[in-house]
């Protein structure tokens, strides 16, 4: 008899199937331990692994049970995919930040018609190939970025940000002609940067062709300073979390008609074996039950709120909640910038459930 399961406490064993339903449920789960033979030996999953594969020789065993012990495991591996995922992301950044470091240590001085533009300061060789190299302009990220590649204090990176300023390498990024600044949380706005022309001449000299500015391109697509830098960071902060999200998602169609009814998410998040649609919003809205309405349509019932604050969440759920019976069948995820940012490995969400009263 298989151990109980975490869903079957729920009795949710008591189903009836077919004897072709049996086999069918039979052969899969033999697939998908032929499958995960390529996993490496932890003492879960030899447990897991054992108890399915004396399951498959027993006559007696109940399939719903099986199928349940089948999804117990791969719940757990994909779990584990998450973490691997994160482990990844680390490593690879730290690849690319000893490769930096090298190429950081030979540069050239650039010579421009009446002056000559030298940067010595490794750390402000740092902030612009990275700058260069990434198109990173928020200067939170900036700091951190640059700290751990130089090995230096955040103060020393907001000083030499403070000294390519002066010097004109680099400059308050701009926003219909006035200097952008993005509101982090309850402090004051905190400061975007871009590459001035020279900046842009030495970094091209040294390494080629810099990438455009993250926050060229977000802001043209969500229209805004304050929206898209919200949706950088949701993006960043996810993927953090060794999660898969997409900032360039397809339209949702609700035909073949690319000109009809649709939907443009800020993101798409692949969690839970499903992709969602990500909105992200900087205040609680009381009056967007339509489009929540048709976003639940054309995602067949998934959708993932980020707000601002906490507490700003709490606010949106309760009025979600007030609206449940009105939207359609589906499963609202709800979190903030505050949380994300505060989360660590992982990440509690709060759930509201749609087509009902609850």
């Amino acid at each position: 008899m298989l151990p109980k399961s975490d869903a079957s406490r729920h009795n949710r064993t008591n189903v009836t199937f077919t004897p072709q339903q049996r086999e069918e449920i039979i052969q899969t789960c033999a697939e998908i331990v032929a499958i995960l033979k390529s996993v490496p030996l932890c003492e879960w999953y030899l447990y897991w692994h054992t108890v399915l594969l004396e399951s498959l020789d027993d006559p007696e065993a109940n399939p719903a049970e099986l199928v349940l012990w089948a999804l117990d495991g791969l719940r757990r591996l994909g779990y584990d995919t998450q973490v691997l995922n994160a482990q990844a992301a680390r490593l690879q950044a730290t690849h690319d930040e000893t490769q930096a470091a090298v190429r950081i240590a030979s540069t050239l001085p650039v010579t421009i018609p009446a002056r000559k533009i030298q940067v010595t300061n490794r750390t402000h060789k740092t902030i612009l190939f990275v700058m260069g190299s990434s198109g990173l302009a928020r200067q939170w990220q900036l700091t951190r970025r640059v700290a751990e590649l130089a090995q230096v204090a955040h103060g020393t990176v907001r000083n030499a940000l403070t000294s390519l300023t002066r010097d004109g390498l680099i400059e308050f990024y701009q926003h219909q002609g006035k200097p952008a600044g993005y509101r982090y949380g309850q402090g004051r706005p905190r400061a975007l940067y871009a590459l001035t022309q020279d900046g842009l001449a030495w970094y091209q000299l040294n390494y080629g062709d810099p990438v455009p500015s993250e926050l060229d391109q977000a802001i043209s697509r969500h229209k805004g300073v304050q929206h898209a830098v919200d949706i950088l960071e949701t993006r960043d902060l996810l993927r953090g979390l060794g999660l898969q999200v997409d900032d360039d998602p397809q339209p949702m169609l609700a035909s073949a008609d690319v000109w009809g009814n649709r939907s443009q998410p800020d993101l798409s998040l692949y969690f839970d074996g499903t992709r969602w649609p990500v909105e992200v919003q900087r205040e609680v809205r009381t009056r967007n039950v339509d489009k929540w309405e048709k976003v639940l349509n054309l995602s067949k019932g998934y959708l993932v709120l980020i707000l601002e604050t906490a507490a700003h969440r709490c606010q949106q759920a309760k009025i979600l909640r007030g609206d449940a019976r009105n939207l359609p069948p589906g499963k609202i995820l709800l979190s903030s910038l505050e949380e994300l940012r505060e989360s660590g490995t992982s990440l509690e969400w709060e759930e509201v459930i749609t087509g009902t009263s609850g």
